[in-house]
């Protein structure tokens, strides 16, 4: 009897045991993001102020991985869906993969010279982009949590000649990421090649391609200062992250922890925001003193250039993305740009 005694109580003991081991790693979530473990960098700042908050303000402890270790760009979206990473950064390239009309948020220069449009439309609470990161769930089984700046504009940059007016771009050839850059590139009288990122450096260096376009910190990061001589600034539309977190971790949060992971969020945004904005300034002296050298368009050749590159953009766009979902997009550009005028 005595016996039977202890091991219903050592059953117990081992069930609550269990049940705590498993309320332990519900609580241990993994955060993937594609960029260096630098906390310069906008990505991995982003990621290390979303992990301090929420450890600080839940019992939820966050591991982060950079660089994709877990996993290329499309496996990091497939294994959020699967719910083998709670939380993770994609490229809208990567997400596009899975749902097309998320190359808007990307669109050259489909935004103003003015980073306040951008951020303000890809807010959670604008009802264009809410849309669209609704649809996204549907289809594609991530939950997206908003899109957000992660090192300034994409700037051009080459190796050919200084580029201030349309006419300078006529025969250079420019790495293109997608079918959205080789449109604004065509438009604009260059053309655009498809290389892989890893590639890239050496492409510029031997001459499969002349320039490229990144972000002053990418530019840094990946010495391509080395291999490329002229920027152009303005940039062509603002570099971007989305944060997109597994739906059946997101329902399991209580309302608290909800309410905190937003605030996390928030904080997360304005560190990026901060560290991309301090890469842009910085970046154009360390840029220099690397020896490239940076032009301004003037505000009439800038509006040239972004004229120009629209017309071929938006007819690629209107062939490859939903119509309603373009017109939609120009029109809250437009609102937003004279809201802030």
């Amino acid at each position: 009897m005595k016996l039977k005694n202890v091991l219903i109580v050592f059953v117990i003991v081992s069930l609550v045991m269990a049940f705590t081991a498993v309320d332990v790693m519900a609580d241990s979530i993994r955060m993937s993001h594609e960029m260096s473990a630098d906390d310069e960098d906008p990505s991995h700042g982003y990621m290390m102020s979303l992990k301090h908050y929420l450890e600080g303000s839940t019992d939820i402890e966050a591991e982060i991985y950079p660089d994709n270790v877990l996993g290329g760009m499309e496996e990091v979206i497939e294994m959020v869906y699967a719910g083998e990473i709670e939380v993770a950064q994609v490229s809208i390239g990567g997400m596009s993969h899975f749902y097309n009309d998320a190359l808007i948020f990307n669109l050259p220069y489909g935004y103003p010279d003015d980073i306040r449009v951008a951020t303000e439309l890809w807010d959670r609470d604008n009802a264009f982009s809410s849309q669209i990161y609704e649809d996204i769930e549907e289809e594609v089984g991530v939950k997206p949590i908003e899109v957000f700046l992660r090192g300034g504009f994409v700037l051009l940059t080459n190796n050919q000649q200084p580029i201030q007016t349309v006419e300078d771009m006529d025969g250079i050839l420019f790495r293109a990421m997608d079918e959205s850059q080789m449109a604004m590139y065509e438009a604009l009288g260059a053309s655009g090649t498809s290389i892989p990122w890893e590639e890239v450096y050496t492409a510029l260096d031997t001459g499969v391609a002349d320039g490229q376009m990144n972000p002053a910190s990418i530019i840094i990061d990946a010495s391509l200062y080395e291999v490329q001589d002229y920027v152009t600034r303005p940039g062509t539309f603002p570099s971007t992250g989305m944060l997109i977190v597994n739906p059946e971790w997101y329902e399991n949060l209580s309302e608290e922890e909800r309410t905190n992971f937003y605030m996390a969020v928030d904080h997360a945004n304005e560190t990026a925001l901060g560290l991309s904005h301090r890469s842009d300034i910085l970046g154009d002296e360390v840029l220099e003193e690397e020896g490239m050298e940076i032009y301004h368009q003037t505000e009439e050749d800038y509006e040239e250039f972004r004229e120009t590159a629209l017309e071929g953009v938006l007819d690629w766009a209107y062939d490859t993305i939903d119509d309603d979902v373009v017109d939609e997009f120009l029109d809250e550009v437009d609102r937003i740009e004279e809201e802030i005028r």
